[in-house]
């Protein structure tokens, strides 16, 4: 099979008809056909279907599991092709929870972008062990967690730390103005909830179940300031408070039991990427 035949077979499972593929690809209707045909001939087996008088495709069970190697096919068609124009430009792969990146990490990429333009830098967003996978696998150069682990294959080391903050919309009557509040004053019922790390949410069992809170689970603090009306709270670090008090006001307190700082780590190879690793080990408590 050729790259022409896959597209073809592609382009008509994603438009729907061969008439709109056809368009799409900028092709005549027959010569799409005759693409899929070769395609078909070539693995000995249907993989298209139309029914007698329809427009629309079906795929045969043979063409569901093609479709899964054709994606794959075409990524890696692409990364291919991507070669010859990264020969000469050094590519960064940066993984972090979405907390870090969004909150604290973007001054530093503005950085690279203009210090290193010819840096490629891609910027990926998963959960703390989602990175630690993906930096076994060598599909990141750098990640950023809120957990820490034993691991002998990349360095670990703690980045900041921040201390956490309970915030409630200034316009709600239902507290005081005070800087300090008591932990049995909080409503669970009213709590936007995010798990910040297997630290946090221990301590967070001992105060609150997170069944009994009001149902309310979030895994990004972007949702807040929507969410964060009608006597709800929340607790979140100190990076997060300062980004959302550029946007809403806040009444923002500190618990007399409070949870334990959220601490951030990095994850690299010391041998690579010197210049970036400096670079973010300049990030400092409360950036």
């Amino acid at each position: 099979m050729n790259k022409e035949e896959v597209n073809a077979f592609l382009a008509i499972v994603r438009c729907g008809t061969i008439t709109n593929a056809a368009t799409t690809l900028y092709v005549s209707q027959s010569s799409l056909s005759q693409r899929l045909a070769n395609l078909e001939k070539k693995l000995d087996t249907k993989l298209i279907t139309r029914g007698k008088g329809k427009a629309t495709i079906r795929l045969t069970e043979a063409g569901h599991k093609f479709l899964r190697i054709a994606d794959e096919w075409e990524k890696l068609v692409q990364e291919t092709e991507d070669l010859k124009y990264v020969s000469n430009r050094q590519e960064l792969r940066i993984g972090s929870v979405d907390s870090v990146s969004s909150f604290i990490l973007y001054p530093i990429f503005e950085t690279i972008m203009r210090k290193w333009p010819q840096t490629r830098l891609r910027i990926q967003t998963h959960q703390s062990h989602e990175l630690y996978a993906l930096m076994e696998q060598r599909k990141i150069d750098i990640g950023f967690v809120l957990q820490q682990r034993a691991t002998y294959s990349f360095d670990i080391e703690p980045l900041f730390s921040e201390e956490m903050f309970v915030i409630m919309r200034v316009d709600e009557k239902l507290y005081t103005k005070e800087s300090m509040i008591d932990n049995q004053q909080l409503n669970p019922e009213k709590e936007l909830y995010i798990n910040w790390s297997p630290d946090y949410q221990e301590w967070h069992n001992q105060w609150w179940q997170t069944n009994a809170t009001s149902g309310i689970q979030l895994d990004t603090a972007h949702h807040l300031k929507q969410l964060l009306h009608g006597n709800y709270w929340a607790i979140v670090p100190l990076s997060i408070v300062k980004a959302l008090a550029k946007d809403i006001q806040l009444h923002v307190y500190r618990l007399t039991d409070p949870p334990p700082p959220r601490t951030c780590y990095m994850l690299s190879r010391s041998s690579q990427h010197a210049k970036f690793i400096q670079l973010f080990k300049q990030v400092k408590e409360g950036n």
